[in-house]
């Protein structure tokens, strides 16, 4: 008896073919698959996350830029 595989609606999803045969179902939300959604999306935030404090350093530097520069055309 040789099972067929096809990709499950649910995670117990398992049907007969014509023959009586079982036809295993490969669940689309395995736990292997659930693990590596969750690794990427943590991957997303963490950039996110970083680009944020990127932008809030660059806003912060460009703020002493300007009091540097405000500083300097009232001494001359």
């Amino acid at each position: 008896m040789q099972a067929k595989c096809y990709f499950a609606q649910t995670d117990l999803d398992y049907r007969r073919n014509a023959d009586g045969n079982p036809i295993v179902a490969i669940a689309p939300h395995s736990k292997q698959i659930q693990t590596a959604i969750s690794i990427q999306e943590h991957f997303i935030a963490t950039q996110e996350s970083i680009t944020k404090e990127q932008v809030e350093a660059i806003a912060i530097q460009e703020g002493y830029q300007k009091e540097k520069l405000k500083t300097y055309l009232r001494i001359c």
